[in-house]
């Protein structure tokens, strides 16, 4: 592992787990995709895409503590959670560079 990145991850997980927000995943059912997010400690939950200009799009309780948002597009974008307001970007698998000097988190699309 990149020693010098060791720094930067240990900083994303603090962050993570300060805000309350554990971990995210995504699911794919009959041609729309779930983001989830969970997230105790959150009052209001958003996921912004590059799909429409990173306009956000409120999340809704899916349980106690996790939040989720559908999609129902078939291709590749970029994306981050506002949670409170405020940036979130998960850990995840692909990120690309945004226009403020931070990342977004990159989903491909698998039919």
């Amino acid at each position: 592992m990149n020693t010098r990145a060791l720094p930067l991850l240990t900083l994303i997980a603090c962050l993570l787990l300060a805000s309350g927000c554990a971990s995210h995943y995504i699911r794919q059912d009959d041609g729309r995709t779930d983001f989830y997010l969970r997230c105790s400690k959150a009052r209001e939950v958003a996921l912004a895409t590059s799909l429409d200009g990173f306009t956000p799009r409120p999340a809704h309780r899916a349980g106690a503590g996790t939040w989720v948002v559908s999609i129902k597009e078939n291709r590749d974008f970029s994306y981050f959670y506002l949670v409170d307001g405020k940036v979130l970007r998960p850990e995840c698998r692909m990120i690309e560079p945004d226009d403020f000097g931070g990342t977004n988190c990159v989903y491909f699309n698998n039919p």
